[in-house]
C-alpha cells in the first residue's frame, strides 16, 4: 500500500513552522516597521499559524487577535502564547468566512496565506472586518511577468494556490476590492539563503516541530520537492510586502 502523500500545509504544520514565508521573520519585522502600531491598536492576524508574529505584536502593546483554520497550528500557536506569557485571543476559523463583526480591526496582518485562497473572496473579508481606515499588511508571494505556462501550473498544484499574481496583479485585485491607497513594499527577488540568514538573525527560541518529523520520509519529500521548485523557478518567482488602505467614509455614508 502506497504511503499517504502529504501536502505542502501538513508538512508545515507537522514542523511548526513560524516563518515560512518568503524573507522569513526578517521580512515580517522590515514590513511591520513600515506601519505605525501604537499600543492598544486592535489586530488581526488571518493565518496566523505557530503564532510568532501575533506574540510579537501583543509583546509590543497590541490587542491581538489570531485565527487560523488549521487546529494543529492554533494549539501550537496556544502553547507559544503560555510560553511567551502574551495575550492573544486564539481563534479557530476560515479566512473567507470570518467570525467577526463588520469594523472590528484596525490593522488586519496577513503572511503568506491570502496567494493560497480564493483572492477577490478574502480581501472582501479583510476590508468587511476593518474600520474605516484601518489597514491590511500583507505580505505575499508574486509570479514574475512571463512566468512560463508550465511553471506556474506546478507551482499552484504543489502549493494548493488557485492563482498567482504578479505585483502588479496584486496591486488590481486590492484595489478592485475597495482599498485605497495600495502600496507596495518590494518585489524582491527569492533568495534560497535567506530563510538560513533570517534564522540566525532572528532565531526562533521555541521548537513546535512534532516528534521525528524531520525523520519521516514523506515530510523530507515535500521539503525537498519545495526546495527544488523554488531554486527551478528563482527568477520566476519574488515576494513583496502590500500595505493597503479601507478608506474613510465619505459624507453620509
Amino acid at each position: 500500500m502506497a504511503e499517504e502523500r502529504l501536502s505542502y500545509h501538513q508538512v508545515q504544520a507537522m514542523m511548526g513552522a513560524s516563518s515560512a514565508h518568503p524573507g522569513g521573520f526578517a521580512a515580517t519585522l522590515k514590513l511591520l516597521a513600515l506601519l505605525e502600531i501604537p499600543p492598544g491598536l486592535r489586530v488581526l492576524e488571518c493565518g496566523c499559524g505557530t503564532g510568532r508574529t501575533a506574540c510579537h505584536l501583543a509583546r509590543q502593546g497590541a490587542r491581538v487577535t489570531a485565527v487560523d483554520r488549521n487546529p494543529v497550528m492554533l494549539a501550537k500557536a496556544q502553547r507559544r502564547g503560555g510560553a511567551d506569557g502574551v495575550e492573544v485571543q486564539w481563534v479557530l476559523g476560515d479566512v473567507l468566512t470570518l467570525p467577526f463583526e463588520d469594523s472590528q480591526f484596525d490593522l488586519v496582518l496577513a503572511e503568506s496565506l491570502t496567494v493560497f485562497n480564493p483572492i477577490p473572496e478574502v480581501l472582501r473579508e479583510y476590508r468587511r472586518v476593518l474600520v474605516p481606515g484601518g489597514q491590511v499588511a500583507d505580505l505575499e508571494m508574486a509570479g514574475r511577468p512571463g512566468l512560463p505556462p508550465e511553471a506556474r501550473a506546478e507551482l499552484l498544484r504543489f502549493y494548493g494556490a488557485p492563482d498567482l499574481p504578479t505585483a502588479e496583479g496584486w496591486r488590481e485585485a486590492y484595489a478592485a476590492a475597495g482599498f485605497d491607497p495600495v502600496v507596495l513594499w518590494g518585489p524582491h527577488p527569492i533568495d534560497l539563503r535567506e530563510p538560513g540568514r533570517s534564522q540566525a538573525r532572528h532565531p526562533d527560541p521555541l521548537d513546535l516541530s512534532d516528534p521525528g518529523v524531520r525523520d519521516d520520509p514523506r515530510v523530507v519529500a515535500v521539503l525537498w520537492e519545495n526546495i527544488l521548485l523554488m531554486a527551478e523557478n528563482r527568477q520566476n518567482l519574488s515576494y513583496l510586502g502590500i500595505i493597503a488602505t479601507r478608506p474613510q467614509l465619505s459624507a453620509g455614508q
